[in-house]
């Protein structure tokens, strides 16, 4: 979620957004973060073993942000949106969540991931829905700290206005 401010260009149908947001994400997956001992620390994912049952795990990421845009847009009764553009966020809550036949646990220590991040968005629609699509420029995990995981977003955007 995010609200930006429109500076259009004249009457033209370009203009130039900012704003501030936030956003959310979860990782579902079948295991679980590990550090490598023997490999100072390094964190690998490792799978399950097959006789373990469990009924959600997941990592989720909570990031403040700041989105710029450049928009071109037609007017009329049906119109055309693209923003090219860019976000920088900071990670301000990280936690991992399994729950199984134990009950649920959540653990809030994932010191190996990057606080920041930044990367180029792109939203392609018509009216009130578009497109929408992330690629981060920085890994999920600091560097040589773990598997480099490049964080990329895709989705659909509403307008409210």
């Amino acid at each position: 979620a995010s609200i930006m401010y429109d500076y259009p260009f004249g009457n033209s149908p370009i203009s130039f957004a900012w704003g501030y947001g936030f956003s959310s994400f979860n990782i579902h997956h079948n295991g679980e973060f590990d550090r490598d001992s023997l490999n100072n620390g390094f964190v690998i994912f490792q799978a399950y073993s097959p006789g373990y049952s469990y009924k959600k795990n997941k990592l989720s990421a909570n990031y403040l942000e700041v989105p710029i845009e450049f928009r071109v847009r037609t007017k009329g009764k049906n119109n055309f949106k693209l923003y090219l553009g860019a976000k920088a966020g900071y990670l301000v809550n990280i936690h991992t969540k399994v729950v199984d036949d134990d009950g649920k646990r959540k653990y809030y220590q994932v010191p190996e991931t990057s606080r920041l991040r930044y990367g180029a968005t792109v939203r392609l629609g018509m009216n009130q829905v578009a497109l929408f699509g992330c690629y981060s420029f920085t890994p999920f995990l600091k560097e040589n700290k773990g598997v480099e995981l490049i964080p990329i977003t895709l989705g659909l955007s509403f307008f409210l206005i």
